[in-house]
């Protein structure tokens, strides 16, 4: 589990585009600036790369023995909804106490697998016809699909192991998202899922027990009658479950 301490030591990258986390109203984004340089992380030492392999795609990963596997209810326990449209806070189960759960593999195609000297990828494009496809982009969207990028990012699991990741954002934070998961990857800062959510999503009923890294959601604010600040892709959500 990451420390308290390395939490606060990110934050100050993660303020320009985070987005809520929590039972909280979405605050507008309204100065996103550049963040300074962050160098590439460096490769990872001959011990670890011995230790744990790395993923190819179409291959699961080998969990390292800190990870804990995916419940089978994991999405399924339904929550009474609140005044305020989440669903009511329970307590956490057990399972999900300490949760570090193994990465799920994303659907087909699979991005690039990382690189195997233990370096960052991350690559910005225009919205593949396939991927917006799957994501909650329609015409209603305040953004049209050429403001979007779709960004491929190098990242750690709770299962030891190197992933990659990917993300819908606008494009005028598409660099400065890049610059945080690379700063979370040189930290080895651990992320669930990061993928983009699909348009059947919005409509399930809360479970509480969701922990995927996403950014653009095309969805107003929960009880309000505004866009959320994702729904224009300048908000990113780190391990909501978590956070």
């Amino acid at each position: 589990m990451p420390t308290r301490s390395l939490h606060l030591a990110i934050a100050a990258g993660l303020l320009l585009v985070i987005g809520c986390t929590g039972p909280v109203t979405d605050s507008a984004v309204t100065d996103v600036r550049p963040l300074p340089p962050i160098a590439s992380a460096q490769p990872s030492s001959p011990e670890k790369d011995d230790a744990v392999d790395d993923p190819t795609p179409g291959e699961a990963p080998t969990p390292t023995p800190s990870a804990m596997p995916r419940p089978d209810w994991l999405g399924t326990r339904i929550l009474p909804l609140a005044s305020d449209g989440f669903g009511e806070r329970l307590p956490t189960p057990a399972d999900l106490s300490d949760r570090r759960l193994v990465t799920p593999l994303l659907p087909a195609p699979i991005p690039a697998a990382p690189p195997l000297d233990g370096s960052f990828r991350s690559t910005i494009s225009a919205v593949p016809l396939d991927v917006l496809a799957r994501s909650t982009w329609t015409p209603a969207c305040p953004v049209t699909v050429d403001e979007l990028r779709y960004l491929t990012v190098t990242f750690f699991g709770f299962d030891g192991l190197r992933h990659t990741g990917e993300l819908l954002v606008h494009e005028s934070v598409a660099d400065d998202a890049v610059h945080i998961f690379d700063a979370l990857h040189a930290a080895s800062f651990p992320l669930e899922e990061v993928r983009i959510i699909a348009l059947h999503e919005l409509d399930l009923p809360p479970t509480g027990d969701g922990n995927v890294t996403s950014a653009f959601v095309c969805r107003p604010t929960v009880g309000g009658t505004r866009w959320s600040d994702h729904a224009f892709g300048r908000a990113i959500d780190i391990n909501p479950f978590h956070n």
